[in-house]
């Protein structure tokens, strides 16, 4: 996704547009740390003269730049230059005409950075503007790396009108989001710089100014919200604005959020690196992704993971021990004890390999890294964990755990910690946000793991994808068996093919003991990627989270994955993926007299589990098709004993008496003409359900409380596959088929009135005891299971709920495989694919069900499902493992 195409999401209820907070400018400045100018020093100042000769943004700049190197140059700021960097770009990599450029910014004033931003002779020849003009508007070019404060200037006359509107008195009350499309455009251009900062740098917070002709503001955003002044007039030569640029001046780059512990890699470790970038044994998948990590185009940083035991409220208890397992089920990988391990451990890095588009939450940035101390390649994750007591902890303490018991199937830690120390780096914003539902602290976290894997979508054909399926189902049922330790995030982008075909379950952030997560109703949670989760936790929000969710969310990725990469007897790929997978409705409802937006759907998921065969068919692959008749009639005896209306009962949302139908938004795409024309069918009788009791109605049992059983099905189907029969991999068919989506014209949409609503209160002066605001919003990922609510003393306020959480792809390698079209390869160690594909086709029976489903039984676990998810391919192949004849259950 492209700048000018991030932006409005990076601004909207979900985003940053729910986590504003406006101050008086002299109480904003008094949160910056440092001291004013005397009146001597102030006398240096060169005063900006709007006059109405100014009548654009370029002449606007010229004068900030003056005015604001004048406060630079007074302070003998060594650190800071400003600069106008609107005519030309870096060679950064960010060069692209849909990427977002700002017009002026303060950057680092040292030798290496100005080298990286100085006009090179080439394109001072070239340049249309005149060498007095580019010398008055100290103008170079634009990089993000290398930007400490981004600038965003408008002139009224512009034809995006100004995103924020503060009347002169700054009254409390009044919306300082203003309510036009253009408006939400601006704000969510400037957004985008911060997110470009962020995502290019390495830092904690960041400052920032925004300039309307004669009015100003001052910014502070970390990953928990942003602060910013109110409007105030700035064309004085002792404004806010002046006596702010005066404290940024005298600044350390840490004063100015740039993380310690992240510098710039010596002559003598590139090197190094270079050295081991040369190592013929790297696998080809590796060697593409460090190949693309330190192309050139990004610095090579030094970031370091510091080592430390975790506070007492972040351990495991003492009251939930592990449970031996009878038998290792294979050797434990290689994890050095937590008090043996070195206290700091150095990193380089450079070009992301996956960043999330968001301002606020965990913001997760994965990384390729060089080891400095095993002098290998290793995949290192950054991000901003929540910070709750007695219910969050690290994450590196989780596979200390899963190790301890011989989880098969996990990464191998290398370390992790917070970042420069136990919750050291802490986010701020969140303590000026109301406090009620105020968001919880995030703390700066890293973890370090051993293997490069590939992404699921690198898998050669459906029978190695069944194979990594059968391992990570079997590492799951292993982790909640002996470690009591529950996923809860089961999606494509956690689930990792690495070497032999092994599977990865990976990203263990949002997992929980099994013995901390609730019994009964509970307050909307969110957590774990929407796409995959449970029909159950996407219908009824209140319903506690416990294993059989996370299974069936491994049936969900399953399906995803042959719609993309199977032919499919679809009419409509596009609207069935997004009708299954994606949509939800936004639901106001109030708990505790506090009004929360809640996420729901699954209403597809749970209409397709009432038909004992799978919803969609797959041409040419009659033992594919099998497999997934057999997980779809295991789902639908599960489901047939749950019983909807005593879900209501017990899970259902309370009813909000304020709510209006206008109230309710839904995301689902709207018809563009009248459905009452289309004659429809009478609905058949419904099913009734079986008379259990409330508790029997309620839970899932079966094949989807069952992991050996989903186990055997994946592992079955492996065996039979293995030698012949294997289905191929198809295309991406959501690409392929692209051109069938539906296209339909809309009018422009209608501004986002709901941030407006948010963006009322302020903080007058800074004799304020505590700061208070109802610029807040719930927003996604500040924990993993509490969700924010809005504040009840405006119950106009209409923001939309909790996002679902960023799907990251983990610890994954950069591919861009061509793996589609190639002929697919037997698992190693196993003969070679006889060409035996049956192009017969599935003509289903009556009312679209396969006969001898109906009599099928469950609950057999074969020896082969115990044994494949623990073992290589090399392994299962050398025991005769995959070499079994075919046979059916009876």
């Amino acid at each position: 996704m492209s700048g000018k195409q991030r932006g409005p999401g990076l601004v909207d209820e979900t985003g940053m547009g729910g986590r504003l907070h406006q101050m008086h400018p002299s109480a904003f400045l008094d949160t910056v740390p440092g001291l004013e100018p005397t009146v001597t020093q102030r006398s240096l100042f060169v005063k900006p003269l709007i006059g109405k000769e100014v009548k654009s943004e370029r002449k606007l700049a010229v004068i900030f730049v003056k005015s604001m190197q004048s406060v630079l140059d007074a302070a003998q700021s060594k650190t800071l230059r400003v600069v106008d960097t609107a005519s030309h770009k870096a060679a950064d990599g960010y060069n692209k005409p849909t990427d977002t450029i700002n017009d002026v910014g303060f950057y680092l004033h040292t030798p290496i950075l100005r080298a990286a931003t100085d006009l090179i002779p080439e394109q001072g020849k070239h340049s249309k503007i005149p060498q007095s003009e580019r010398q008055a508007r100290n103008l170079e070019c634009r990089s993000w790396h290398w930007l400490a404060i981004p600038v965003e200037l408008r002139w009224e006359n512009t034809a995006r009108a100004p995103s924020v509107d503060v009347g002169s008195n700054g009254v409390s009350g009044e919306q300082f989001i203003r309510d036009t499309a253009q408006g939400a455009i601006a704000l969510g251009q400037f957004a985008e710089y911060q997110h470009n900062v962020f995502t290019h740098q390495h830092r904690c917070f960041l400052y920032a100014i925004y300039v309307r002709k004669r009015g100003a503001r001052m910014i502070y955003s970390d990953r928990s919200g942003t602060r910013m002044s109110e409007e105030f007039d700035w064309t004085d030569d002792n404004s806010f604005l002046h006596r702010f640029v005066w404290k940024l001046a005298h600044m350390s780059l840490e004063q100015l959020g740039y993380d310690p512990t992240a510098e710039l890699a010596t002559d003598s470790q590139c090197r190094q690196l270079e050295d081991a970038k040369r190592d013929n044994t790297l696998p080809p998948h590796v060697v593409k992704a460090v190949d693309k990590a330190f192309d050139g185009q990004y610095p090579i940083y030094k970031l370091r993971i510091t080592v430390s035991e975790p506070f007492p409220d972040e351990a495991f208890p003492a009251k939930d021990p592990i449970i031996s397992p009878p038998s290792m089920s294979e050797p434990l990988s290689p994890t050095t004890p937590l008090e043996q391990q070195a206290k700091e451990q150095n990193f380089l890095v450079a070009r992301p390999h996956f960043h999330t588009d968001a301002l606020v939450g965990r913001c997760t940035k994965c990384y390729i890294a060089y080891d400095m101390e095993r002098k290998r390649f290793c995949f290192l994750k950054d991000y901003w964990r929540p910070l709750v007591a007695n219910r969050s902890r690290p994450e590196h303490l989780v596979y200390n755990r899963l190790h301890s018991v011989g989880t098969p199937c996990i990464p191998t830690l290398v370390c992790g910690g917070d970042v420069d120390g136990p919750q050291k780096q802490v986010t701020q914003v969140q303590d000026y946000l109301p406090s009620k539902g105020r968001p919880v602290p995030l703390v700066h976290y890293r973890i370090a793991i051993a293997e490069i894997a590939r992404p699921l979508h690198t898998f050669s054909d459906f029978t190695e994808l069944a194979f990594v399926f059968a391992q990570v189902i079997g590492a799951h049922d292993h982790a909640v068996k002996y470690a009591g330790i529950l996923h809860r995030d089961i999606s494509v982008g956690n689930i990792m093919i690495g070497s032999g075909s092994r599977g990865l379950l990976i990203d263990w952030d949002l997992s929980r003991l099994i013995s901390e997560l609730g019994t009964g109703p509970m307050k909307p949670k969110r957590g774990g990627t929407w796409p995959f989760q449970s029909a159950l936790s996407q219908r009824w929000p209140r319903k506690p989270y416990c294993v059989s969710d996370d299974i069936e969310s491994f049936i969900h990725a399953f399906r995803y994955m042959v719609l993309k990469y199977h032919v499919v007897d679809v009419r409509d790929l596009h609207g069935f993926v997004v009708g299954y997978f994606e949509s939800f409705a936004t639901v106001r409802v109030v708990f505790d007299g506090q009004i929360w937006m809640v996420k729901r759907g699954g209403d597809s998921k749970w209409a397709g589990f009432q038909a004992p065969s799978a919803a969609f068919s797959v041409t040419n692959s009659p033992r594919l098709q099998e497999l997934l008749d057999d997980i779809a009639y295991g789902c639908y005896e599960s489901y047939a004993a749950i019983g909807a209306v005593q879900m209501d009962e017990v899970y259902g949302l309370p009813t909000d008496p304020v709510v209006r139908n206008d109230q309710q938004v839904q995301h689902s795409r709207p018809l563009p003409f009248d459905i009452s024309i289309i004659p429809f069918d009478p609905l058949p009788t419904p099913r009734p359900y079986p008379k259990l009791s409330l508790k029997g109605a309620c839970e899932v049992s079966g094949f989807l409380a069952d992991a050996g059983q989903v186990r055997e099905v994946f592992a079955q189907y492996v065996a039979d596959t293995n030698d012949t029969g294997r289905a191929y991999k198809a295309p991406d068919q959501f690409k392929a088929r692209d051109i069938e989506r539906p296209r339909f014209h809309f009018l422009a949409p209608l501004p986002n009135r709901r941030i407006s609503a948010l963006s009322k209160l302020h903080t007058p002066s800074s004799s304020m005891d505590s700061p208070v605001s109802l610029a807040h919003a719930a927003t996604g990922s500040s924990s993993p299971d509490v969700s924010s609510p809005i504040p009840s003393q405006d119950p106009s306020l209409h923001p939309s709920g909790p996002s679902s959480r960023a799907t990251s792809p983990g610890f994954s390698a950069a591919l861009s495989s061509n793996e589609s079209s190639r002929e697919p390869s037997p698992l190693p160690g196993t003969p070679p694919i006889v060409a035996g594909s049956s192009s017969e086709s599935i003509e289903p029976s009556e009312n679209n069900v396969r006969p001898e489903l109906l009599g099928k039984r469950r609950g057999r676990t074969s020896d082969l499902a115990d044994a494949v998810y623990t073992m290589t391919s090399e392994t299962a192949a050398s025991k005769g493992i995959l070499k079994l004849p075919k046979h059916r259950r009876k």
